[in-house]
């Protein structure tokens, strides 16, 4: 018993594959949030652009 609670202590599987979602999420939201920040500026070059059009 007491080698089965040693063991299970010293595992580090579960916080490797926790850690990697952990960055996994946070490269999704950088992502996200540049290409929020394209699309917004995007918008608001087409909106000149039409407004110099009329």
């Amino acid at each position: 018993m007491l080698r089965y609670l040693r063991t299970f202590l010293n595992a580090t599987g579960g916080a490797t594959s926790i850690e990697y979602s952990v960055i996994a999420g946070l490269i999704a939201l950088a992502i996200i949030s540049g290409i929020t920040q394209i699309g917004n500026s995007t918008i608001v070059q087409l909106e000149g652009i039409a407004e110099h059009m009329k």
